[in-house]
């Protein structure tokens, strides 16, 4: 019998789902906005309060600055924990037809949904920081926007073991760099 090949086959069947809400009030020279955020990713339900806020000081896009700050609350069994995650954005006019925008995400995350952008992280690793830098372009007469991104991304990569979700093992740091670039309707 040991020279048999032997395989053992387990099936996960895994549902990942989100709901959110999102409510925003615009004014001339800044915007707030709170949110809530109820998801389930990889067996793990989350919680999430956001509170969002945007500046334009020139009333316009030719400078604005944006926060978005999280407080997330994960469930598994019997187990929870806490994370704040903080994204910083800023963008202003380079030349008359010409943005550049950088963003920051700087804390740890996983499991997150970005409420304001509607991205879903439910990858099973930790994003650990995230940078990235935008030129836009808008084509006004059309409509449209032309872009390219580039962007760098710090990840960690666990164990994570079937009876204790929230608290991984073996971490294996790796960086990512990401180049984007696309046209985008605005109308």
């Amino acid at each position: 019998t040991s020279s048999r090949d032997r395989t053992v086959y387990d099936y996960a069947n895994i549902k990942n789902r989100t709901f959110s809400l999102l409510f925003n009030k615009e004014f001339r020279f800044f915007n707030v906005g709170l949110s809530y955020a109820n998801t389930n990713f990889n067996t793990i339900q989350s919680h999430q309060a956001g509170f969002h806020s945007s500046v334009y000081p020139l009333s316009n896009l030719n400078l604005y600055y944006s926060l978005d700050l999280y407080y997330q609350h994960l469930f598994f069994d019997d187990q929870s924990q806490s994370n704040y995650i903080f994204h910083h954005t800023l963008g202003f006019k380079i030349f008359k037809n010409l943005w550049m925008e950088l963003s920051n995400t700087p804390t740890e995350q996983m499991n997150f949904y970005d409420v304001q952008n509607d991205i879903s992280y439910n990858a099973i690793e930790k994003v650990g920081s995230a940078y990235s830098a935008s030129l836009i372009v808008p084509v006004y007469k059309i409509g449209l926007e032309v872009f390219s991104s580039f962007g760098y991304s710090s990840n960690n990569s666990y164990f994570f073991p079937d009876q204790d979700l929230l608290n991984p093992i073996n971490k294996h740091s790796y960086n990512s760099l990401i180049i984007t670039g696309g046209i985008k309707w605005t109308k």
